[in-house]
C-alpha cells in the first residue's frame, strides 16, 4: 500500500513538473517571438531569430 501511494505520489510530481516546464518554455517562445519581430533582419541576431520569424 505504501508503494502504490509513493508511486502516485511522484507521477502526480511529474506531471505537476513537466506542465510547469511546459508553460515555461511557451512563455519565452513568446517572448523571443516578440523580440525577433523588433529587431530588423541582418542584425546580429539572425541566427538566433531565424526560427521564431
Amino acid at each position: 500500500m505504501r508503494l502504490f501511494l509513493a508511486a502516485i505520489v511522484i507521477v502526480i510530481g511529474a506531471n505537476i513538473g513537466i506542465s510547469a516546464v511546459n508553460k515555461v518554455t511557451q512563455f519565452q517562445d513568446a517572448r523571443m517571438t516578440r523580440f525577433c519581430e523588433s529587431v530588423p533582419v541582418g542584425d546580429s541576431y539572425d541566427e538566433m531569430c531565424q526560427d521564431y520569424r
